[in-house]
């Protein structure tokens, strides 16, 4: 594609920029996301740094908060009556039976694996164990023992036996009058403080045990007693003592076995990511008894930030596309506006030799003498002079002006030079011959040193401009002319269209009163019969000395509500014509009482059943024109029924939230019938029987009139009219 002019140099020069700059920025892209990766695999470190710290730190908490705890137990057994007698005595059968159910409370609730009083020589008088078949020598082999002599007071310390365990060992001396006559050991394993941690912080915890610590056929005999699945030859230098995983693959014990400690490694297990951590694990002596690996999740976490860095990588690429997309634009533009002024350049030099008008240099002196010093050769076709005859003097040009003109010409000048803004005007020339000719003259002003004043700038002629100006002139004006014409026809027109719009309502209205002075006679005819029937009776009533007081009052007062219903009957037909000035809100249920209770007789006769569902509404608008669409939509609807005579005959209004539906069983409206239902004049019923106004004046006056909305179309038995006013 070729964007460019054929510049020998633009093109090159704008490919080796947009080269280096795409360069440059893929290069930033490729850095920044290599720095949110470097900054992920950082933060993943001392996140797990972070949890290693914690973990060291609350694992020497949680002994000291054991050592707390147990302090207290181990010297209140210390300075039990019983048990120094029984040390005293090497009898520890008294205290036995009172001592074993302590074991296993203390063994239940403080996870307590081992009770033992000593002699002062160390030898064991009374051992309890958790399991109980543990196998022990009689003299205690244990360097917390050991040192406690020394300390004169509560000892503690982690220790490793042979059959693999991990104890905190609790040593306290029992005295005799400042004596020592023996100790008091609880041991506890550490398994609730790796519990405690692997919850706490979420990280999965395992300690492997150098098997140089560990006696075989202990250890085996142990495993088998805890019915434990690990084996003594599985690895090397070291036996599994615990994990938080249900399973601990092969490899991350021979990762540990390695003894590369303080190293971060990623890992797959169970088909998730860990970064793990081996160290060293060490007794209260600080003898290197196994590795501790610390296992640290992060599937989610590398989950969640490949999403981000995707989707940063995808955000950063669309950025950087644009980026790209709006320098390429900028600098495309800024080379084809350098072609372009290059190209106005050209133009204008060729121009200036073409132009039909002259281009030209006037001068005005302060004296008031004026010249021009520089005028194109088109000054022979402006003025019929030649460029060297008005160098010097421009009186020649003043001679050619008309003298209509002359004086708004020079006027114009010297308000140009005095406020030195654009000279622009328009005038007349004569020539020799007598003919007129209209110039259009354009320059700019400035001031020279010597107070003249010199205008850069052109004059044309533009005499066929003006005299096509003056038929346009002439052809508007006769335009204009033809509009009114034209305006006036169209009132003419809508002045008729008005007329036989009121010619259709009032037939429309007629049409409407001839259905209730049918309807009123269907009211009147039972009421008329009775009053005849009640007047037949009434002399055969007197001949047989019916007639009494009493009588003739309820006779009075029963043809009195006859006569008052046919009254109401009137008033109602009055009231649904009256003609309604301005729009009132009104009720929309009694409306349609009011509409309904005309024809109630008629209907009836007919076997139409009639229901209104749904709570009253408050309208705004004509009422009057509201029942008249309302009289005929049922009237439409009562034709269809007695047309096609359904099994079930009725008419249904349904009062909405912001609609009316009136919908009868008449079987519905050809589908092309349907769309022509509201044109003026089109009806289906046979000729003489209907107007075809009566739908057309109703989504007239619900529309133009009332400002709503009048729809058709078929329900699940008939036809169904909306009227949507919300």
């Amino acid at each position: 594609m070729r964007f460019f002019s054929a510049d020998s140099y633009s093109k090159p020069i704008f490919r080796r920029v947009m080269l280096t700059l795409v360069g440059i920025l893929f290069l930033l892209f490729i850095f920044s996301e290599m720095m949110l990766w470097s900054y992920y695999q950082k933060s993943i470190q001392d996140d797990m740094r972070t949890n290693i710290e914690k973990i060291s730190q609350n694992f020497e908490v949680l002994e000291k908060q054991q050592v707390s705890a147990l302090k207290t137990i181990v010297q209140m057994v210390a300075h039990d009556i019983r048990v120094k007698k029984a040390i005293k005595e090497a009898n520890a059968a008294s205290i036995i039976q009172e001592w074993k159910e302590k074991f296993e409370v203390m063994h239940r609730e403080k996870y307590i694996m081992q009770f033992s009083l000593y002699d002062a020589n160390h030898t064991a008088l009374l051992r309890l164990h958790y399991p109980e078949n543990q196998k022990e020598d009689e003299r205690a082999a244990c360097s917390t023992l050991d040192i406690a002599p020394n300390c004169s007071d509560f000892y503690w310390g982690l220790e490793i036996k042979p059959q693999g365990l991990l104890l905190l060992r609790f040593i306290q001396p029992v005295f005799e009058k400042d004596s020592i006559i023996g100790y008091v050991e609880i041991a506890k394993g550490i398994e609730d403080i790796l519990d405690i941690l692997h919850n706490s912080f979420q990280s999965h915890l395992a300690i492997l045990l150098h098997k140089q610590y560990l006696n075989q056929s202990l250890w085996q005999e142990h495993m088998a007693m805890k019915k434990q699945s690990f084996t003594w030859d599985k690895h090397s230098d070291s036996v599994l003592y615990y994990t938080s995983l249900k399973s601990l693959p092969d490899f991350l014990l021979t990762m540990v076995e390695g003894h590369t400690y303080n190293v971060y490694k990623e890992v797959e297990v169970d088909q998730k990511k860990w970064l793990i951590f081996t160290q060293r694990f060490s007794d209260r002596f600080n003898n290197n008894i196994g590795d501790l690996l610390i296992m640290h999740n992060i599937s989610d976490i590398k989950v969640r930030y490949t999403k981000f860095m995707i989707t940063s990588g995808l955000i950063g690429l669309l950025l950087l596309l644009l980026v790209l997309a709006l320098i390429y634009i900028l600098l495309r533009q800024a080379n084809i506006s350098l072609l372009e002024k290059q190209e106005v350049s050209n133009r204008l030099q060729k121009i200036a030799t073409r132009i039909s008008g002259m281009i030209y240099q006037y001068r005005l002196y302060p004296n008031g003498r004026s010249c021009f010093p520089f005028a194109s050769e088109a000054i022979h076709k402006i003025y019929k002079v030649s460029p060297q005859e008005v160098r010097e003097d421009a009186s020649m040009i003043f001679e050619s002006l008309h003298p209509g003109d002359k004086h708004n010409v020079i006027r114009s000048i010297q308000q140009s030079a005095n406020d030195l803004t654009p000279w622009r005007h328009e005038y007349r020339v004569v020539d020799k011959d007598g003919t007129e000719r209209w110039l259009y003259g354009n320059a700019i002003p400035e001031k020279e040193a010597d107070g003249s004043t010199l205008w850069h700038g052109f004059i044309e002629d533009i005499t066929e401009h003006k005299l096509l100006e003056n038929e346009l002139k002439k052809m508007n004006e006769k335009l204009d002319l033809q509009v009114e014409q034209e305006v006036a026809a169209r009132i003419q027109i809508q002045k008729e269209q008005e007329r036989e719009r009121q010619m259709l309502i009032q037939k429309s209205k007629l049409s409407s009163m001839g259905e209730m002075v049918g309807a009123i006679a269907h009211q009147w005819r039972q009421p008329l019969n009775a009053l005849n029937m009640n007047i037949q009776n009434l002399e055969d009533d007197f001949d047989e000395g019916l007639v009494d007081k009493t009588f003739l009052h309820n006779f009075v007062v029963k043809n009195r509500q006859t006569i008052l219903f046919m009254s109401k009957t009137i008033d109602d037909f009055r009231n649904f014509f009256k003609i309604d000035k301005e729009k009132k809100p009104f009720s929309a249920l009694q409306a349609i009482n009011e509409t309904i209770a005309l024809q109630s007789a008629q209907f009836k006769n007919q076997g139409i059943h009639l229901h209104i569902i749904g709570d009253d509404k408050e309208l705004f608008g004509f009422k009057s024109e509201f029942q008249q669409v309302i009289l005929n939509i049922i009237n439409n609807a009562k034709d269809a029924i007695l047309e096609r005579k359904p099994s079930i005959k009725e008419i249904t209004i349904t009062l909405n939230c912001h609609s009316i539906e009136i919908e009868d069983s008449g079987g519905g409206i050809k589908k092309k019938v349907l769309e022509r239902v509201f044109e003026p004049y089109f009806t289906t019923k046979e000729q003489g029987d209907g107007t075809g106004i009566g739908l057309y004046m109703a989504k007239m006056i619900i529309e133009n009139n009332m400002g709503w909305k009048l729809e058709a179309c078929n329900g699940k038995a008939g036809a169904k009219f909306t009227i949507i006013f919300g």
